[in-house]
């Protein structure tokens, strides 16, 4: 997850939250996941 130094940085420059659902994911597997999703959109 995002860390509340994080968030406030995302807030402050008005950036989207992206997520990938509710699990914390490994980097290896967001990269597979995030890929999957863009794939299939």
């Amino acid at each position: 997850g995002f860390s509340t130094k994080e968030i406030d940085l995302i807030e402050r420059y008005n950036w989207n939250i992206v997520s990938l659902g509710d699990r914390i994911l490994r980097t290896e597997t967001a990269a597979i996941v995030a890929q999957t999703i863009l794939r299939d959109f």
